[in-house]
């Protein structure tokens, strides 16, 4: 899980920030993630869960995020390409968080969803880089073009 309580997940957000494909501004975002609590310190907020964490096991009626750094003016764009079962999970906002004004400035893509009922269901998230308006990657863009396969046990 990306945020959560105390020094040890604060160091392991970190860590894992830092081996995304754009080190340093993933580092600062996990950083970021941390420090403004999306985590569930017993402030009751939805957990957060990033690109490694690929298997997620929450209770039912519970809310949680998959949030994912994006950078749209480098032509990053997440997309829920594949919905879970909405039996089991239901996208509830898919929201983009920009750090800045500045030019080139990134941000993170935030897919919420409420654990509906018990069950496993999957969820595929894909960063369509520089699609454009075919929706679909240039040959020489499909290595940066990620999917990513989430499983998802609501309990």
């Amino acid at each position: 899980m990306l945020v959560g309580c105390g020094e040890r997940a604060r160091r392991l957000v970190i860590r894992r920030g830092m081996r995304y494909r754009r080190g340093v501004l993933r580092g600062v975002i996990a950083v970021a993630v941390a420090v403004l609590g999306l985590g569930s310190c017993g402030g009751g907020g939805a957990p957060a869960f990033g690109p490694d964490d690929t298997s997620i096991a929450v209770d039912a009626g519970q809310p949680f995020a998959i949030v994912l750094d994006e950078n749209p003016s480098i032509g990053d764009d997440w997309r829920l390409e594949q919905p879970p079962d909405p039996a089991v999970a239901e996208l509830i906002s898919d929201d983009y968080e920009s750090e800045g004004d500045a030019p080139g400035s990134g941000g993170r893509h935030v897919f919420t969803f409420t654990a509906r009922a018990p069950g496993t269901t999957e969820l595929v998230l894909f960063d369509c880089y520089r699609c454009g308006s075919a929706g679909v990657p240039a040959p020489e863009d499909e290595p940066l073009s990620p999917r990513i396969t989430y499983t998802v046990t609501v309990r």
